[in-house]
């Protein structure tokens, strides 16, 4: 699936009322469908001088000036979440539309930015990374800022676990930090645990945070983690668990 940028959608913004869909696919290398689809997003729709397009966004809602003076009274208000009930929801009910289409026009208008995805990881990036592995998320993400590398501690560790296959994969055991994110826990329960010989861990070596103090030293084995849970699952909130990570250690 393309990621749009910005100058792409304003480009499309500019070019779909008046050109045809499939010279504008050809040109971003996409299929029309896409282009349709993009265009629906953004509610645009062809002119009356282009309606014989056959690859015309047929679905696109034609907006009143009133209508779009509303969304740009209320959209401001629903993202500062400064009235309670006052939601994307609730305006499209008032105006009689799908929520769909409210926050599609919310977005053509300019009000309501678009997430994107974030870009593919390059090779500098992911050497970085091996290279910080055993270290929490915010640490890797502080150490990437600094090479000039921006991402977010969730793209941080996602990244970490699929494509490196997790910090256990990796280097034989899981650091306090990350055990405590699978647990649903702050690290210092886990800290707690390692200190009063419930949970067995070895230090790997020093570290440094970025802070300038000791950093998060421990690795624990899955094995070690699985002698733990059974013998103190009484501990473990099972509310805030990763039941997937879970499944995979115990079926190990």
């Amino acid at each position: 699936m393309k990621i749009w940028t910005e100058p792409e959608m304003q480009a499309l913004r500019q070019r779909y009322p008046v050109e045809l869909t499939a010279e504008l696919a050809a040109e971003f290398g996409v299929g029309a469908k896409q282009i349709r689809a993009k265009a629906f997003t953004l509610g645009l729709r062809k002119t009356e001088a282009n309606k014989n397009d056959k690859f015309r966004n047929c679905k696109a809602r034609e907006w009143t000036a009133a209508e779009d003076a509303e969304i740009r009274q209320w959209w401001p208000i629903i993202g500062a979440r400064e009235q309670p009930g006052k939601n994307a929801e609730w305006l499209a009910q008032r105006m009689g539309v799908s929520l769909m289409q409210v926050r599609s026009r919310a977005a053509a208008l300019g009000l309501r930015k678009l997430r994107q995805k974030e870009p593919p990881w390059t090779d500098d990036e992911l050497d970085l990374l091996d290279q910080y592995l055993h270290l929490h998320p915010k640490n890797i993400q502080h150490r990437l800022a600094r090479r000039g590398f921006h991402r977010t501690e969730s793209a941080i560790t996602v990244q970490r676990y699929r494509v490196l296959g997790g910090l256990a994969n990796a280097t034989g055991g899981y650091s306090a930090h990350q055990l405590a994110s699978f647990l649903g826990v702050s690290v210092t329960p886990v800290i707690g645990w390692i200190k009063k010989g419930w949970l067995k861990a070895t230090p790997r070596g020093d570290t440094i945070a970025d802070h300038g103090g000791p950093g998060d030293r421990w690795n624990i084995t899955p094995k070690a983690v699985r002698a733990f849970l059974l013998e103190n699952a009484a501990l473990i909130n099972p509310r805030g668990i990763n039941f997937v990570w879970l499944m995979d250690l115990l079926r190990d």
